[in-house]
């Protein structure tokens, strides 16, 4: 039991996840030291349910690297932002083996695709307490 190369490449290959979503509600966006972008995520969010995310990654990135975001994107999505920030490395490395522990050499991929979502959804939840406050001071100020 062990990674499940197949299933890394089926995930990879089917591309259900991948590009850019029209307007997204949130990103996650890992940069080099010169901007170069190596990973993107973007979701979608509706009355508090994540309705698309998606992914893209730099033709550099390994296939176990583009693999994890994958599955992250397929776990995140038709999700509540409550239950979508429970997913962690130990349910993508679910996602990548043949039902086993996930070979050591590809656990740092699982981890960097959970960072990349649970940024994602803090910056959501950032954006959405901002739009809030503006509405409730915007109420505040006609109320006068």
């Amino acid at each position: 039991m062990a990674t499940d190369i197949e299933k890394m490449l089926r995930l990879v290959t089917e591309r259900s996840h991948v590009g850019a979503l029209e307007a997204p509600d949130a990103e996650s966006v890992l940069r080099d030291e010169s901007g170069r972008e190596y990973l993107h995520l973007e979701i979608s969010v509706r009355r508090d349910i994540i309705r698309e995310a998606r992914y893209t990654c730099d033709s550099d990135v390994s296939v176990g690297l583009a693999a994890a975001m994958a599955a992250a994107a397929g776990l995140a999505e038709n999700r509540a932002i409550m239950s979508a920030s429970l997913i962690g490395s130990a349910d993508i490395e679910r996602e990548l083996s043949d039902g086993g522990p996930l070979d050591e050499a590809d656990k740092p991929s699982a981890a960097m695709a959970a960072l990349m979502l649970h940024e994602c959804l803090r910056n959501y939840s950032m954006r959405y307490n901002q739009l809030r406050e503006e509405r409730l001071k915007r109420r505040d100020a006609e109320q006068k």
